[in-house]
């Protein structure tokens, strides 16, 4: 929305980015109040819980 670019080296990471896109979105243009966000953003979660849960914080 500002017209900043940015490079991702690590993609990684690009997910947060896309994630922090939406939410600048929402609030920006759709005057949302509330934002809910369940993601894990880490490939170590389904090393530490295996394919059957997900983890949430």
């Amino acid at each position: 929305m500002s017209g900043k670019t940015v490079e991702v080296n690590n993609t990684d990471a690009e997910g947060r980015l896309v994630m922090a896109d939406g939410l600048t979105y929402a609030v920006r243009k759709l005057n949302a109040t509330r934002l809910i966000d369940v993601a894990t953003l880490t490939g170590a979660i389904l090393s530490a819980l295996g394919t059957t849960y997900t983890g949430v914080w």
